[in-house]
């Protein structure tokens, strides 16, 4: 299988009961919280950031956009996915906001935005791994390997997939 097919069947499989629980806890946050109009989930590759957009998507809470060139206007909340932690960054993020009449933004990226920005950090618990096993192999894709804290890597490089 392809790493295509394998994306589009995680990526169809997405529920809130796929969520480990460090999302969930980044979730509940993301949803509890009224002040801030802009909120960066940051943590290193393959740790979640990018199936939860895809769960906020789920839920109709956002729109989700893999990266910042691809907004579009008008969408009340956005997902904003592969972002970089610059500064000037922060500032295209403020101003697309402004000019795309978008209300909230969800900000994934690797690093802390490099402003004063209400910041929510997303790592990977043991827990969280063996949540995300099960989860795969609920869809027959077969992973043997548990010792990693890149589930891409875990899903794509570590795995055997069968169908």
């Amino acid at each position: 299988m392809n790493f295509i097919s394998i994306h589009n069947k995680i990526k169809g499989s997405v529920s809130e009961d796929w969520l480990t629980d460090s999302q969930k806890n980044i979730l509940t946050n993301i949803l509890d919280n009224k002040i801030h109009d802009l909120i960066n989930v940051y943590g290193p590759d393959g740790v979640g950031k990018t199936f939860l957009g895809w769960a906020l998507q789920k839920r109709n809470y956002a729109t989700y956009f893999s990266d910042i060139e691809n907004v579009i206007e008008g969408c009340h909340i956005a997902v904003i996915d592969n972002g970089n932690s610059s500064f000037e960054e922060y500032k295209t993020i403020l101003k697309i906001m402004e000019l795309k009449r978008i209300k909230r933004v969800i900000y994934l990226s690797r690093n802390k935005l490099d402003a004063k920005v209400y910041s929510l950090n997303l790592a990977l618990t043991a827990t969280d791994i063996e949540k995300v096993v099960k989860n795969i192999n609920s869809v027959g894709l077969n992973i043997y390997d548990l010792d990693c804290d890149n589930l891409w890597v875990l899903i794509f490089k570590k795995c055997r997939c069968y169908i």
